[in-house]
């Protein structure tokens, strides 16, 4: 499988990864053939880019730490309570309490899985996907951190909602495809305390929720906002949440650039420990995101190129790679498998990002 640019995407390409919408509604299967209405609507809701299949690397299943009905369920809570806040100014804080337990379960059953960013997936709708992602990633490093499960419950709670004020800022700046003039820029740090403001007269979510909302732009250098403030100014949750929150930021796609590959944003997380982010909380970030996740085309150091198909939690940048042969013979697979942990000679060099080559070069056409 790999990640293409939409406008090389051809009609009969077979899906490898389920597209949803924003509210969470699966648009798309994975492993179905493609038709050219298919890709005008895709083009029409804003999606850039979708994973193929790719024949020549067999059957590849990137894990995630959620099911897809938690997944589902979470985009479809935050869509929810985003809808009722700015209608009413209220939540359903029942509702999601119950979401994040269930996110809260799936991690645990899951602990055996390093994340893979989930951008693997395809959404029409940046802010919702980004949410549980955030929530996601701080729930891991609060597990990571020793948290009990209701501390857990209010981290989940508070990065869940962290970019709630954004719904007051207004959406053709949201959306600008280009940098924010110094005007914007002003109207867009306004979330943080507008998302405060917000769930602050929300008497069922507790301070500590809250606080995420407020502080998640804070920086360790005090060179964040809204209030600059450093280090242990900042609330611990908000301090958790702001390394998560970067990183699916870089990773993702958006109107104004291309997303970082996971392995130079998790160089930049690791670059910004002791200045942006607290070194304390940094190293269990990445003990617990794959530098090359499920599903990466990577270039080895000896020239070939392959495909992460296994990462494994005690050495995430030595992972299980599906290399292609350069001769194959009649009814052989057309690749092999190599355990980087095994083979010291080898090593990734770095991502190759599908979607800045050919579907020729892509799909050997």
């Amino acid at each position: 499988m790999r990640r293409v640019r939409l406008e090389q995407v051809k009609a009969g390409m077979i899906v490898a990864q389920p597209i949803y919408a924003s509210d969470g509604r699966l648009l798309i299967a994975a492993g179905v053939a493609l038709k050219d209405s298919y890709l005008k609507r895709l083009e029409s809701i804003g999606i850039s880019s979708l994973v193929i299949a790719d024949p020549r690397f067999g059957s590849v299943e990137p894990p995630d730490l959620l099911s897809k009905n938690t997944r589902k369920q979470a985009m479809q809570v935050v869509a929810k309570s985003m809808e009722n806040l700015r209608i009413s100014g209220r939540i359903d804080i029942q509702e999601l309490t119950h979401t994040v337990k269930d996110i809260i379960d799936d991690i645990f059953l899951n602990r055996d899985v390093i994340y893979n960013f989930s951008n693997l997936f395809s959404y029409d709708d940046y802010t919702l996907n980004h949410s549980v992602n955030v929530s996601v990633l701080s729930i891991l490093l609060g597990i990571s951190m020793d948290y009990p499960r209701a501390v857990l419950q209010e981290l989940g709670i508070g990065a869940l909602l962290h970019d709630v004020g954004k719904i007051y800022v207004d959406k053709s700046i949201l959306n600008k495809p280009g940098i924010f003039t110094a005007f914007e820029f002003e109207e867009v740090k306004k979330h943080t305390i507008k998302g405060y403001e917000t769930l602050i007269n929300n008497s069922d979510i507790s301070m500590e929720s809250t606080i995420v909302a407020l502080q998640h732009h804070e920086r360790f250098n005090g060179s964040g906002y809204p209030f600059a403030y450093k280090e242990d100014e900042i609330d611990e949750f908000a301090r958790l949440t702001a390394i998560g929150d970067t990183y699916d930021a870089l990773i993702a796609d958006r109107i104004y650039r291309k997303g970082y590959p996971p392995d130079e944003a998790l160089d930049i997380i690791k670059k910004g420990s002791g200045s942006e982010f607290d070194p304390r909380v940094v190293p269990f970030f990445l003990m617990n995101v794959a530098k090359y996740p499920v599903g990466s085309l990577v270039a080895l150091n000896n020239g070939r190129i392959g495909m992460v198909v296994k990462v494994k939690r005690g050495a995430p940048e030595r992972p299980l790679v599906r290399v292609l042969k350069d001769q194959i013979k009649e009814g052989e697979l057309s690749y092999e498998e190599i355990d980087l942990s095994e083979d010291g000679s080898l090593s990734i060099v770095k991502i190759i990002d599908g979607t800045q080559m050919s579907s020729a070069d892509l799909f050997n056409e």
